[in-house]
């Protein structure tokens, strides 16, 4: 009789044992998010990024979190698809970004995946403003621009067509710079009576590497000047 209860009491547990991995194992959190890219602006005003990932498997719905790069003023949408159209961010800011996989039982989230790696939306100055550094054009032209809070500095291209080559003439590396004076175009000074096609471009450094904001185009520019 002892020996019948001894293995009553195993086989009860062995039971036990085995619904408690098969809950586990259906409900296993999908694993970590990965692929996820910023594609660019949805609007001009850079207040809507487009940001896109690779499908998880098992996954029924995707959370999506962004932030201020000092991690404040955290907000998280979810999505089913594996592209993003965020909105309602400021276009003087760079963001953090990351994506989860869901599961999701009866309208309910029931597990959750690992974050992916962290993005960084990355809007381009605005409000910038050309005028003469000096009396002649030798002296060369002074950008002005609005700050984009979280970046590292900038860089500034400049060509004589918007469809030709584009040189970096300038780059700055202070978060809070933003004025600049170029002086030369690919080694030659400006001339009277060109147009000189401009476009300013966000940096931040992570980790040790230097990403930029994107561009809508190969020949987008911001605006031109000339010495008259």
């Amino acid at each position: 009789m002892k020996t019948f209860k001894r293995f009553a009491a195993a086989l009860l547990l062995v039971c036990l044992l085995a619904g408690h991995f098969s809950l586990t194992s259906v409900e296993a959190a999908p694993p970590k998010t990965t692929g996820l890219k910023f594609v660019g602006w949805y609007d001009e005003k850079c207040t809507k990024p487009v940001i896109k990932w690779s499908a998880v498997r098992g996954a029924q719905k995707y959370e999506v979190r962004y932030m201020y790069t000092d991690n404040s003023n955290i907000k998280n949408v979810y999505t089913t698809s594996t592209i993003g159209y965020l909105s309602g961010f400021q276009s003087n800011r760079i963001y953090k970004v990351m994506v989860r996989a869901l599961t999701v039982s009866k309208g309910k989230i029931t597990s959750r995946g690992r974050w992916s790696d962290m993005i960084y939306t990355m809007p381009v100055p605005f409000n910038i403003t050309p005028t003469a550094a000096g009396s002649t054009e030798k002296a060369g032209i002074k950008f002005k621009w609005s700050q984009v809070r979280g970046s590292n500095g900038y860089y500034i291209y400049m060509a004589t067509s918007p469809n030709g080559k584009w040189y970096q003439v300038k780059a700055t590396t202070k978060q809070g710079s933003t004025t600049a004076t170029v002086t030369k175009i690919n080694g030659i000074s400006f001339r009277k009576n060109k147009n000189y096609y401009y476009r300013i471009i966000t940096r931040k450094v992570v980790n040790g590497k230097v990403r930029v904001s994107p561009l809508p185009s190969r020949s987008y520019y911001e605006g031109s000047v000339s010495w008259n």
